[in-house]
């Protein structure tokens, strides 16, 4: 979701969507500065040091205990680069798959609120999806 926001995405960098980060991000504490590379020539914020937040260090195993989408890291971002809707892109909304999270995110809504929004469209899949699942159900 970060390709549809002003912050790099780690592209440009040997930690691609394992970093992310902003010229004018105001948390200094991690740093980069993403480059021209053969898998990205033009990585948004080329050349420019970019600050921002360091995911590489998260173990497999942290992340699979998570077992949701993370949108923590999007919040932070976005509360913390104080630029309201101008955060996200016009790409923001396909990736997502329309607007609504982008007006969650911008009306302070936390992300198990937010996720709790999706129960009933993701109960009604899996009732769909049922008849076609091959193996067990992993739930």
């Amino acid at each position: 979701l970060f390709e549809g926001t002003v912050m790099n995405e780690g592209r440009g960098t040997p930690f691609p969507f394992q970093i992310i980060g902003n010229p004018d991000y105001p948390v200094k504490d991690f740093f980069y500065t993403p480059r021209s590379m053969p898998a990205s020539e033009n990585p948004k914020h080329k050349d420019k040091v970019c600050y921002g937040i360091n995911l590489s260090n998260l173990s497999v195993d942290s992340l699979s205990e998570m077992n949701h989408l993370q949108l923590d890291w999007l919040i932070k971002a976005y509360k913390e680069m104080k630029m309201g809707n101008k955060f996200f892109t016009d790409y923001f909304d396909l990736l997502a798959g329309n607007a609504k999270l982008k007006f969650q995110i911008i009306d302070n809504i936390n992300q198990d609120s937010i996720r709790q929004t999706w129960q009933k469209d993701i109960e009604n899949f899996k009732r769909i999806r049922k008849k076609y699942l091959i193996y067990k159900d992993f739930e």
